[in-house]
């Protein structure tokens, strides 16, 4: 029985795969995932507060593997990403588009910051997949994109992710469930 209007609920299929809907649809949009057993999965209550309501996240799976939402999902859409490995995504800052062309489209660049330094990526991905090479560039030009980076990034502060009890996630950390050590 649907919790929500009382009717039968049916199994569907899915790209994702199989799951439970209200046979109520579309005034009621009560789903449910299952397991290969068709038994209902309950969301895995985690450690960690929402960036955007600081409420608690569950873990999900969806087309592109397991994520974190926030529990109160619509309300609020607070989602963090797991990497291949299983450990939290942090959140970076936005790209900074600069007047460098593309070499392959001509469009600007986007400037990012990663472990290796900072590097430039065509603004129109996924259609343009260009880049250009750091050191490619002239000193001068290197030391200006460098400073407005710097600029950007402290005009775009990423918030830092928090367990529930407020202290702060580590770099190479698993979500852990809630109660867990």
């Amino acid at each position: 029985k649907c919790p929500e209007c009382g009717k039968p609920m049916v199994y569907r299929f899915s790209r994702n795969g199989r799951y439970l809907a209200c046979t109520g649809y579309p005034d009621c949009k009560q789903t449910h995932p299952v397991d290969k057993d068709g038994k209902k999965i309950e969301a895995v209550r985690v450690d960690l507060a929402c960036p955007n309501c600081a409420g608690a996240m569950v873990l999900r799976r969806g087309r592109f593997g397991p994520f974190l939402s926030c529990e109160k999902y619509p309300d609020c859409k607070g989602v963090v990403n797991l990497d291949r490995k299983g450990f939290i995504k942090h959140p970076t800052p936005p790209a900074l588009e600069v007047d460098v062309p593309c070499p392959k489209c001509g469009a600007n660049m986007n400037l990012r910051r990663s472990r290796r330094g900072p590097w430039l990526s065509c603004s129109k991905f996924p259609k343009c997949r260009g880049r250009a090479a750091w050191t490619g560039l002239d000193e001068e030009k290197r030391k200006a994109l460098e400073l407005l980076l710097m600029n950007h990034e402290k005009a775009n502060p990423v918030s830092a992710l928090k367990h529930l009890d407020g202290s702060d996630v580590a770099e190479q950390e698993k979500p852990r469930a809630q109660g867990e050590p």
